[in-house]
């Protein structure tokens, strides 16, 4: 092969595994922010019980 070649290959390389990274990361913000939904779905949660126990 000759050194273009081997550039463009190269590049090529680059750019694939930048998406792949760049997929992970979304992925990873997108679990990130499910965890603190959940949490703060959980924590309303809680503090409706804790109201409804009140009025009890």
């Amino acid at each position: 092969m000759k050194l273009g070649e081997n550039k463009a290959i190269k590049d090529k390389i680059d750019k694939a595994f930048d998406k792949v990274s760049q997929i992970a990361k979304s992925e990873a913000q997108k679990k990130v922010e499910k965890e603190l939904f959940d949490k703060e779905v959980a924590k309303k949660k809680v503090e409706g019980e804790k109201q409804r126990y009140r009025l009890l």
